[in-house]
């Protein structure tokens, strides 16, 4: 099992875990223009900026050194807050042990489950994956679904819940997705899975109208707002889950799909500190109970806005299964600003010295000429060894098949890190950073299930380990659904 995997980023706990929208001053002012602008209006914003520093910098000696001072204060503000102030700690078990033998202070946990998408990097070097937490299968979600469904079908042809701003769905009018014979959410058998004469073109109809009908509902929105989803998109996941959690197996991660009292004390800091996910006086099995009608600030969001409950997991389209977010840590960004750091402050001590001799204009343009090729060098050397990208976690065996070892769509694995919720992109909870990794079983199902009862195994690739070590068992292959 990969241990004591690298990381970079900590976590702040409440109060002190900040979006960027919590952002002050002028860190805050720039992070936050940027974030509100298109594509053409960042580039704008970018060249008027430097435009600006540049100017002042040229002007003399005081406003150079000044505009240096501030702009490295700045920086290493952004990098402090995107490696230690994003994500907020929920701690729910004691000190780990490798914590409590180096002396610190951490608190870690563990979530088993089925990959439903294997490590992929994000812009900033992370290495992400998705985790469908166990004991619950595609089954037994898709299952909920279907019968959400038909117990909200009355309610989710009310036009009035598509014009509900900021969310205005399908120009007002109720979303209908069809594909083949099936019709969601007015045409369509809830009970599939538990009839006996299903076919499996049946099951891809249905799977393929359910996504439709999922992706207008999210909104087609546009960022910002993308990434949490429409409030009757939201409300109706979260009745979603909670017929899973209700209905199935009983599960031992529910504490992953919302707040839990038994994983964090009620009003306690770090309870109050998440936004509402809930609502227990509501009967969400009810015959068209999925709307959830009151509207509460975000304290992680545009002061003014409110939102409906903000669900604390996310929710695959593919595979139509919430999942929990895991993150292996990679120091993209750190390297970016590191080097942004030395190439401004080789430019300033270069320009002193330049302008000095030829005059600000001449001086400035040297300097900045060198300043570019110190930057393009120390880029080259940073991306040497990776770039900061993290790779997928090493699964530590050879099969003994001769599949490659290394983590797949379907692996049934135990992921070892720090529970967080992360105060961007909706505020989800996540194992950020993941510091340890074990492949339990392989090929448990098929990671994306299209209605075919022919066995599919997980996307192979890397190179074999040179360790040897005992392959977890492999489970027989389930019936895709």
């Amino acid at each position: 099992m990969p241990r004591q995997i690298k990381t970079y980023t900590t976590c702040a706990g409440p109060g002190r875990a900040r979006s960027h929208y919590n952002l002050g001053g002028f860190l805050g002012w720039v992070v936050n223009t940027m974030m509100d602008l298109t594509t053409v209006g960042q580039v704008t914003f970018v060249a008027v900026f430097l435009a600006a520093m540049i100017a002042l910098i040229l002007a003399n000696p005081v406003t150079a050194l000044l505009t240096f001072a501030v702009l490295m204060a700045e920086l290493q503000e952004a990098k402090d807050w995107y490696y230690k102030g994003r994500l907020l700690c929920i701690d729910d078990q004691e000190p780990c042990e490798e914590c409590q033998k180096s002396g610190g202070d951490c608190k870690n946990t563990c979530a088993i489950g089925t990959v439903a998408e294997a490590t992929k990097n994000n812009f900033d070097g992370d290495g992400v994956f998705n985790l469908m937490l166990a004991p619950y299968t595609l089954v037994d979600h898709f299952r909920a679904l279907l019968l959400h469904l038909d117990r909200n079908k009355t309610l989710l042809q009310d036009p009035a819940l598509y014009d509900d701003p900021p969310f205005l769905l399908n120009g007002g009018a109720p979303v209908v997705s069809t594909w083949g014979s099936v019709t969601i959410p007015t045409s369509f058998n809830p009970n599939l899975l538990d009839d006996p004469a299903t076919t499996a073109d049946q099951i891809g109809e249905h799977r393929i109208a359910v996504r439709g009908f999922l992706d207008r509902l999210l909104g087609g929105l546009q960022p910002p707002l993308k990434e949490i989803g429409s409030n009757l998109y939201n409300h109706f996941l979260i009745g979603v889950v909670n017929r899973v959690l209700t209905d199935s197996v009983p599960g031992f991660f529910p504490h992953f799909f919302r707040k839990d009292p038994a994983k964090i004390p009620f009003a306690s800091p770090t309870w109050n500190a998440i936004p509402q996910d809930f609502d227990d006086t509501k009967d969400w099995k009810a015959d068209n109970a999925t709307n959830f009608t009151p509207r509460m600030p975000n304290a992680y969001w545009l002061p003014g806005t409110s939102f409906g409950l903000n669900p604390m997991f996310r929710f695959n389209h593919t595979l139509l299964a919430p999942f929990l977010h895991c993150e292996i840590d990679g120091n993209r960004v750190a390297r970016l600003l590191d080097t942004v750091m030395v190439t401004l402050a080789a430019f300033m001590a270069t320009f002193l010295v330049l302008s000095a001799i030829f005059g600000p204009a001449i001086g400035g343009l040297l300097a900045l000429a060198l300043a570019l090729l110190a930057f393009l060098i120390a880029s080259f050397v940073e991306n040497l060894p990776g770039g900061g990208m993290a790779g997928p976690p090493d699964v530590e065996y050879e099969d003994e098949v001769g599949d490659l070892p290394t983590q797949s769509d379907g692996d049934v694995v135990a992921a070892y890190g720090r529970w967080v919720m992360d105060t961007e992109h909706g505020e989800y909870f996540e194992i950020h950073p993941v510091t340890a990794y074990y492949v339990m079983a392989r090929d448990a199902y098929p990671p994306i299930p299209s209605g075919s009862t022919a066995p599919r195994s997980g996307r192979r690739g890397g190179s074999r380990s040179t360790r040897t070590k005992m392959s977890p068992r492999r489970w027989p292959t389930r019936p895709a659904i």
